[in-house]
């Protein structure tokens, strides 16, 4: 019923979605964000959000979002913002009240970084003017996140200022080995020859693995975090990422957050490029496979990623690989280049 409420709304209201001018950003006093999307998006959109609030002071600001995501967006985002969070499945009852409390406010702008889908859509057609995501996210898909959502909110581009960090005093590292696809995430065997080698690196070293309840037998002889999707355990996992030395994570939500956060970290790209994902001014250390340098892998039917077992042949940290982002990238979708 609630689906078919949000669909009906957008048949009739969807098609006055159009981009958003400066002159109307200049001019508008409330604002409204809806971020209903994967972690690592999310993260993503709250950083960039962050500035875009910093460069706009005198503006009222609110944002709507998931259980999950809010206790980042609250950790995140450090200007005058109002923080909500809703799960229309669960809680209809406090959909309702936020749909009357945007009737409202009567928000002037309404914007859905990095989201497409129809919750995130249909809570901005409540502002004045509004702008899909969707409509206007038309980018290569080698493109980097933080400058899709810079561009989408009319933000310059930043200057590169790349700070990979020491690795020097590390006592407390986590490391967060798995992705929803699989060609970025490390086995067993992979995480174990890992943790082998930073043992050697760090001594006396505490390790925590986080990783989702389907990998928890990835990991052994180390300390666990299992990730969830509750406000409870994106609290938990705030806390610790914000107490270790050092987060070793791959391509995923969690090494955005540490970065985020300003945690040293380092960065274990498979099939995906860093220039994709890093920000301009990421403190992350990046480690990937030498001979992908250049190339951007979409063998979307691989389940055995080679690029990321050769990480661990030998010490990792030799793989660290230089960012270009002016860097014209080979789109691999016939070979696997790492074999």
């Amino acid at each position: 019923m609630l689906r078919m409420m949000m669909k009906n709304r957008l048949k009739r209201v969807g098609s006055a979605s159009r981009e958003i001018t400066r002159e109307e950003i200049e001019k508008s006093s409330k604002i409204l964000f809806t971020v209903f999307s994967r972690y690592g998006d999310g993260i993503v959109s709250f950083k960039v959000i962050n500035e875009f609030i910093s460069l706009h002071p005198d503006k009222d600001f609110f944002i709507l979002t998931s259980p999950q995501l809010s206790p980042y967006a609250k950790e995140i985002i450090n200007g005058k913002v109002d923080v909500s969070y809703v799960n229309k499945r669960r809680n209809p009852v406090k959909l309702l009240k936020i749909i009357r409390e945007l009737k409202r406010e009567k928000m002037d702008l309404g914007f859905n970084p990095l989201t497409w889908g129809i919750d995130s859509e249909y809570f901005i057609t409540f502002a004045k003017r509004f702008s899909f995501f969707k409509d206007f996210s038309r980018y290569p898909v080698h493109y980097n996140l933080y400058d899709r959502v810079r561009e989408y909110f009319l933000m310059p581009k930043k200057e590169t200022n790349l700070k990979p960090p020491s690795l020097d005093n590390v006592r407390n590292v986590i490391i967060a080995p798995s992705s929803t696809d699989i060609r970025k995430s490390l086995d067993r065997n992979d995480l174990a020859s890992l943790i082998r080698q930073l043992r050697d690196r760090f001594p006396n070293l505490n390790i925590t693995v986080a990783l989702p309840a389907e990998d928890w037998a990835k990991a052994e002889d180390v300390g666990k975090f299992m990730l969830g999707k509750s406000i409870g355990n994106s609290e938990e996992f705030l806390r610790l990422v914000k107490t270790t030395d050092l987060f070793i994570g791959v391509d995923a939500g969690p090494l955005h957050l540490a970065d985020a956060l300003g945690v040293r970290a380092i960065g274990i790209f498979g099939p995906n490029a860093p220039e994709t994902f890093l920000d301009s001014n990421s403190g992350i250390l990046p480690v990937r496979y030498k001979n992908l340098g250049g190339v951007y892998c979409l063998l979307h039917g691989c389940d055995d990623p080679i690029c990321i077992h050769k990480l661990f042949d030998g010490f990792f940290l030799e793989n660290n690989t230089n960012v270009d982002f002016g860097r014209h990238f080979d789109l691999e979708e016939n070979e696997c280049r790492a074999r």
